[in-house]
C-alpha cells in the first residue's frame, strides 16, 4: 500500500483532513502502542504522516508516484470592488496594487480618489460598504472604509464606534482603544462607546481603566447584566474582592440564572477569606448545574475547612 491507502485518505485531501484522520487513525482508532494497539500498526501510520504530513516531503513523494494533480486549490486572489464616482459603475480589482491606478471599466474615471478629491466625497457610502464588508467578516477590507468615513468626517462619533469595532475584531487593541475613547469623547452618554471602551481595555489587560469605564457604561444602563459580570471579573483580577463582589452580586440579582456569575461571585468570596459567602454562592451554582465539577470541587474545600 501507498502512504495514501496506510493512511485511508484520497490523494486529493488538504493537509487539514490527513491531519485529522491521522489523529483518528492513531488516537480515536486506539491504535497507538500505549492505548492498547498494536505496534506495527502505529509504525506504519507514523511513518506514512511523516511524509505526506509534511507538504515539502508529499509534493516529492507526488512526483515519485506520478500524480500529476494538485491537492490543494490555490487560494482565490481578493475582490475589491470600486465605484466609479462619476457614472456609479462597480468594478471589480483583484490586485490590490492596482487599486490606486485603477480606472472604471464604463467611462474610465479613475477610481481611487486623491487627496484633493477625497475632501469632496461622500461620507456615507464607504461606511455602508465597511457595515457590509464586517459582517460578512471581511476585516481588512471593512477596516478600510471605516478608515475613509472617518477621514471624511472625523466628529463622526459613530464612524470612529465602528473603525474601533474592527480594530477590535482584529485584536489590534491598542488602535481599538484609541477610536473608542474618541467615539465616547465625542458623544459621552453613550452606553455602547463605554462597554466596548471597557472590552478593549480588559484584552489590554489594562484592568484599572476597564474597570472605570465598565463602572461608567453601568450609569447608563443599570440593568445590563453583562456589564456587571465584567466589571466584577476586572477587579477580581485586580484584587479588589470587595467591589468584585459587589459587581458580581448585581449580576446574579439581574440574572439569577447566571451560572457564570455565581462561580465568579463564589471565587471572589473565597478570595475574601469569606467561607461562608462562597459556600452559599457555590451552592446556588451547583443547584444550577448540577454536577458542575467546578462548583463541586469547590463546595468539598469549602466544607473540609468547616469540618
Amino acid at each position: 500500500m501507498n502512504y495514501y491507502q496506510r493512511l485511508q485518505v484520497d490523494p486529493q485531501a488538504s493537509q487539514e483532513v490527513i491531519k485529522r484522520v491521522y489523529r483518528v487513525l492513531l488516537k480515536q482508532a486506539r491504535m497507538h502502542p500505549d492505548l492498547g494497539g498494536d505496534e506495527d500498526d502505529a509504525k506504519a501510520i507514523n511513518e506514512a504522516y511523516e511524509v505526506i504530513g509534511d507538504p515539502e516531503q508529499r509534493a516529492r513523494y507526488d512526483r515519485e508516484l506520478n500524480l500529476t494533480f494538485h491537492y490543494r486549490a490555490p487560494p482565490a486572489p481578493p475582490q475589491y470592488i470600486l465605484f466609479c464616482g462619476a457614472c456609479g459603475k462597480a468594478n471589480r480589482v483583484s490586485d490590490e496594487a492596482l487599486v490606486p491606478r485603477a480606472r472604471c471599466g464604463v467611462c474610465h474615471r479613475k477610481l481611487a480618489p486623491s487627496g484633493a478629491q477625497l475632501a469632496g466625497m461622500g461620507h456615507e457610502r464607504p461606511f455602508r460598504l465597511g457595515m457590509y464588508l464586517f459582517e460578512k467578516g471581511l476585516l481588512d477590507r471593512s477596516l478600510r472604509e471605516f478608515q475613509t468615513a472617518a477621514r471624511l468626517k472625523p466628529g463622526n462619533a459613530i464612524y470612529r464606534y465602528w473603525l474601533g469595532r474592527c480594530y477590535y475584531r482584529k485584536r489590534i487593541y491598542e488602535k481599538a482603544t484609541i477610536e473608542f475613547r474618541v467615539a465616547a469623547s465625542l458623544k459621552p452618554d453613550s452606553f455602547q462607546f463605554q462597554f466596548w471602551l471597557g472590552q478593549t481595555l480588559y484584552k489590554a489587560d489594562k484592568l484599572a481603566g476597564a474597570a472605570k469605564a465598565f463602572e461608567r457604561a453601568a450609569e447608563f444602563r443599570p440593568d445590563h447584566t453583562p456589564t456587571f459580570h465584567r466589571l466584577g471579573s476586572a477587579y477580581y483580577h485586580l484584587r479588589q474582592f470587595d467591589q468584585a463582589i459587589q459587581a458580581f452580586t448585581r449580576a446574579v440579582n439581574l440574572d439569577p440564572r447566571g451560572l457564570q456569575s455565581q462561580k465568579w461571585l463564589g471565587l471572589s468570596y473565597y478570595a475574601n477569606n469569606d467561607p461562608e459567602g462562597a459556600l452559599h454562592a457555590f451552592r446556588n451554582a451547583e443547584k444550577l448545574a448540577p454536577g458542575d465539577p467546578f462548583s463541586e470541587k469547590y463546595i468539598s474545600l469549602l466544607n473540609a475547612r468547616s469540618a
